[in-house]
């Protein structure tokens, strides 16, 4: 069923065509070897007044969807949520180390995919986030 208000034309416009999953961006035909140092390097060459859009994997599962293509760890144990929010804090403050200017940026969007968000806890959410939001300008 479409959304109310779609256009039935367009949904038949586009939805035939083969399209790379909404997890592949960039295409992995743009993907290239480079090192930790080229990657900075391109990253402090971003303007800091263009506002940023923040992808967090969270790939905790409880069970495997048949239709799944995502990096995804399976599992019951919420005791992951903790280790995990520590350890995207840790790669977010290393971020942070090396491009401080990423902390003056304005934060458009936060994507939270997986995974399944919602295997985390409203309470493992706020730890995980909140650290991130304190650190960027909305």
């Amino acid at each position: 069923m479409l959304p109310k208000g779609f256009p039935l034309e367009t949904f038949l416009k586009y939805s035939g065509l083969a399209l790379p999953r909404h997890v592949s961006y960039p295409m992995p035909t743009a993907w290239s070897d480079k090192d930790g140092e080229d990657y900075v390097q391109k990253l402090s060459e971003t303007d800091p007044n263009n506002p940023l859009s923040i992808y967090l994997h969270i790939p905790f599962c409880e069970t495997l969807c048949t239709f799944c293509g995502c990096n995804t760890f399976i599992t019951r144990n919420h005791g992951n949520e903790l280790t995990y929010s520590k350890a995207i804090q840790r790669e977010w403050a290393l971020y942070l180390q090396q491009l401080p200017q990423l902390g003056r940026a304005p934060v458009k969007q936060i994507h939270l995919g997986g995974g399944t968000p919602t295997f985390f806890s409203a309470d493992s959410l706020k730890a995980l986030l909140q650290p991130l939001l304190d650190a960027v300008v909305i």
